[in-house]
């Protein structure tokens, strides 16, 4: 177990640039849709409406329905991440935006304190997961000997899904569902 855990911890560590670089992306996006609110404006009411059908659900439902969607978007980030890492880096660059305009339209505190607790396990979860995708995006460009055969880096970049960033994006759902849940009592 010691060993597994090495392993992965070392996998993660050698993606420290990639997950870089998947923040960077986002923190672009935030700073377009801050700067450009107007530009995405049906982009952020499309999300407020698929949101608005999420809560209509219960507790668990939403929960589940929180999981599922993440846990879909990060493992999609990370297995087609191989197309020259373009989802993953369109799907940061299009959650910053969001969270940008969002920012740009709502008081800052109040996105803030709202994404804070779950986005404690979401943000690095996501992170991750574009960064991985990245990183199998750019294994086609590399100059010399890879330290993974292709395949090596599809089963890391797996484990690491589903041993690090599944777990956070669970802890993710059930903060903002009960979070969500709350807030719609009062």
């Amino acid at each position: 177990m010691k060993n597994y855990s090495h392993e992965l911890s070392g996998f993660l560590q050698e993606s420290t640039k990639y997950i870089f670089f998947a923040v960077m992306f986002f923190s672009i996006g935030i700073f377009i849709g801050y700067l450009y609110p107007y530009l995405f404006k049906g982009m952020l009411d499309s999300f407020g409406r698929m949101a608005k059908r999420l809560l209509q659900q219960n507790m668990y439902g939403l929960i589940l329905s929180i999981f599922i969607r993440n846990s879909l978007s990060a493992f999609i980030a990370v297995m087609f991440g191989e197309l020259l890492a373009i989802i993953p880096i369109i799907a940061a660059l299009i959650n910053g935006i969001l969270l940008g305009t969002t920012i740009s339209y709502v008081n800052q505190t109040m996105v803030i304190l709202g994404l804070l607790p779950h986005g404690i396990f979401e943000l690095p979860a996501v992170f991750i997961a574009w960064g991985l995708g990245i990183r199998r995006g750019v294994w086609y460009f590399q100059k010399g000997p890879s330290n993974y055969s292709f395949k090596e880096l599809r089963n890391m970049s797996l484990r690491i899904y589903f041993n690090i960033i599944m777990p956070l994006l669970l802890i993710a759902a059930i903060i903002e569902g009960l979070g969500i849940t709350a807030d719609s009592m009062f």
